[in-house]
């Protein structure tokens, strides 16, 4: 048991670290996504620089992150007790979100998390994920900050976790942690909702022609 947590937790971080909006940017347009807007490596901010296209691969990405760390936590969990095994589905998918968050290739900086954390929750409870998704999808729909639904779906999760798996000690503890970490890194955006000067989803500010035509 203790050999798997170790594998896992070292293999989903290693995985959540990948920086997929710094290597799209870099890749596709030779800019430092890092200087540009917010400075977050995540779709959000690749959206409002680069685009939509490019932020869609962020995204997915991003999502794939999350969902590679539980396969791995299944394909390992064959002898294990349910507990067990909970555990170890709890740290696979904490495991990428820290590596996103605090990526080891970005000297321990990174992005919010909400994208990996998404893909490790569609392997994990499809019908939770989807109704955390609906979520954020109506706070934004209403209010127009990403931030503002990030941390309004973060919110929900450990209610809707306890409400889904009131047995599951460790999906528990995991959904309390992750969202914690969620308003922790959402906390500059939260002192800008406050001040009023948090930008909204499509304040593009005209930037991507230019950073397009300065990065070819």
């Amino acid at each position: 048991m203790i050999l798997k947590m170790i594998t896992v937790i070292a293999f989903s971080y290693l995985v959540g670290s990948i920086p997929f909006g710094l290597i799209v940017a870099k890749v596709g347009y030779q800019i430092d996504i890092r200087e540009h807007g917010s400075g977050n490596i995540g779709a959000t901010n690749i959206f409002r620089i680069l685009g939509f296209l490019p932020s869609v691969g962020v995204l997915v990405g991003d999502i794939s992150k999350g969902a590679l760390a539980i396969f791995l936590a299944h394909y390992l969990s064959p002898g294990l007790t349910h507990f067990q095994e909970n555990i170890l589905v709890a740290l696979s998918a904490m495991g990428a979100i820290l590596g996103h968050n605090f990526s080891i290739y970005l000297k321990f900086s990174g992005g919010k998390g909400i994208a990996t954390a998404l893909g490790a929750l569609m392997v994990l409870d499809f019908i939770l994920a989807g109704t955390l998704f609906l979520v954020w999808l109506f706070v934004l729909v209403l209010r127009r900050y990403v931030s503002l639904a990030s941390i309004a779906a973060a919110l929900a999760f450990p209610v809707i976790m306890i409400f889904r798996h009131p047995q599951n000690l460790p999906f528990i503890v995991f959904s309390i942690a992750a969202a914690l970490l969620v308003i922790f890194r959402h906390f500059s955006n939260i002192k800008r909702l406050l001040a009023g000067n948090e930008p909204q989803v499509l304040t593009v500010k005209n930037q991507e022609s230019r950073v397009r035509s300065e990065g070819r």
